[in-house]
This record gives C-alpha cells, structure tokens and sequence, in this order.
C-alpha cells in the first residue's frame, strides 16, 4: 500500500508509484489535496497492470470547498487527474469545511456544520450511485459527526473512517464504535510521525525507536516498522503505512506470516507517551 502525501511532484508519485507496483502493492491512498494524483495516473498506465488489479483510495477536500455541487465538481477532477472511470473508495477528508464553498450550509459566519456535511454526503451518495466510486466513506470523523449520517433516514452508512492512529494516539472508543456500526476502521500515521519528518529530521519523538518496540522486533527477527503494523492489524484496522525507500515497501506487505502474542500487544499498546505531539496532525475533536 501507497499512502500519498509526500509525493507532491508529478515525477515523484509516477517514480513512488511504480516502485509500490514493482514490490507488491496494490493499494493506493491519495486525495485532490495531494496535488499528486496526475503522477499516479500515468504510473497506472505504464505500470502493465489492469486497473482491476490496483485498489485506489482519493478524497474531497479539505483545502477544496465541501457542499453539495463542489463535491460533485471535485470528483470530476479527480477522475480527470488519475485518468479513471472510478475510484475504488472516496473520501470525505475532513469534517470541517473549507474554501469557497458555493453551498450556503457550508459558507462564512452562516456556515452550518452539520447541514454542510450532510449535504456533501448526499453529494457522495450520488456518486456512489452513479458509479464512479465504488464505496464511500468518511476520514477524521470523530462519533458525533458519523452519527449524524447514521441517525439520517435513508443515508448510505459510511463504509470506512480514515483516523490517525498509533501506540501514541489510540482512538479506542471510536474503533469501537466503527465496529459496531460495520464501518471498517482505517489507521494512518501508524509510525506516530508526519509525513515530512524524515526529510526535515525535527520530529519530536520517534515511535520505531522506543527500546520496548525494538525488543519485540528482535524477538521476531523483523522491523519495529513491521511491529508497529502487525499491531494494528492484529487490533482489525487496515493499515496505511508510507514509504519512498524499496525495502520499506517490501517490508510493509510483509507482515502477515507472524503473530503477536497478547503479551506483547498489550505492551505496545501501553507505550509511554511522549511529552510532546503525542498526535501527529491537527485534532477534530472540536470541530462542532
């Protein structure tokens, strides 16, 4: 699996793209606000694969209007962008609005949060019966923004929540939530570090080089990257690991012929929290 972000280069998303096709990937996360989804189109298409073959993940929004019409206008572009009939999944990005909006729900001080985003789900739901996406869904949305579609008579139930989650930032009661409304529960960040702190090197803290995470790597002769994964599979998410480097791609498709012990879930679970930026990216907990 790709996960996007980073590849803000047209060049870049084609090169990172092939090299996830070449080491076993076949899923895609990307979004309008990406400004990367041209490159991943070509690669597609040089890539020899059928486009049964790759799943693709885009999203509407945030740094793009939401509302009802400028929804429907972004998924055009991103068909256009990544030179597709459909996508496999789309996303709601975020559950605020932003951008010029030609939708009044979604507008200045008579912006209405709720009614904004219902309107953009009723704009998801018309492409997902037209077709061109083949499953909808919502990411960053916390219990009270997924009960508002769900209390909705006659709303299409989200099919997936894209969260921020790791050791550091573990949204167990909305994982639970999603589970029992049969929403399935899809972790990024799953190293606990943005997407820039590799090339930048000023991330605060880093998750893969906890001594507690590292020893159980050991013991499993694999990567803290590749325990880090597990443990989150093992929990039931799907995972969206990111990488531009060969052997982390081949490690992050790796991981599924060994097992944690309840042991060591548990302790990887109970990992000490850094003091500072425990959550990578911004919180919507107080998004009304």
């Amino acid at each position: 699996m790709i996960h996007t972000a980073m590849c803000t280069c047209i060049c870049v998303a084609a090169c990172v793209t092939l090299v996830t096709m070449v080491t076993g990937g076949r899923r895609i996360d990307t979004a309008i606000s990406y400004h990367d989804q041209t490159g991943i189109g070509k690669a597609l298409k040089a890539s020899g694969l059928s486009r049964e073959e790759v799943f693709i993940t885009s999203k509407v929004g945030p740094g793009f209007p939401l509302g009802y019409q400028d929804t429907l206008s972004q998924m055009t572009t991103i068909l256009e962008q990544l030179d597709t009939s459909y996508v496999d999944l789309l996303l709601i990005h975020w559950p605020g609005p932003a951008g010029q909006s030609s939708d009044p729900a979604c507008q200045g001080s008579s912006m209405n949060h709720t009614k904004c985003r219902l309107n953009t789900w009723h704009a998801m739901e018309k492409i997902f019966n037209a077709g061109t996406a083949y499953a909808i869904g919502v990411s960053n949305y916390e219990e009270n923004h997924l009960q508002e579609i769900l209390s909705t008579p006659g709303m299409l139930r989200p099919s997936v929540n894209q969260v921020e989650f790791h050791p550091y930032w573990q949204e167990r009661d909305l994982l639970q939530f999603c589970k029992q409304n049969n929403i399935t529960f899809n972790g990024y960040a799953p190293y606990a570090s943005n997407d820039w702190a590799a090339y930048y090197h000023h991330w605060p803290h880093s998750l893969l080089n906890d001594t507690t995470l590292q020893k159980i790597a050991q013991a499993h002769q694999r990567s803290p990257a590749q325990v880090a994964l597990r443990w989150q599979f093992q929990l039931g998410l799907v995972v969206n690991p990111r990488s531009q480097n060969i052997a982390h791609m081949r490690e992050n498709v790796n991981i599924f012929d060994f097992e944690l012990s309840n042991v060591e879930m548990q302790q990887v679970g109970s990992l000490q929290k850094p003091p500072s930026h425990p959550k990578v990216f911004e919180d919507p907990h107080d998004i009304p």
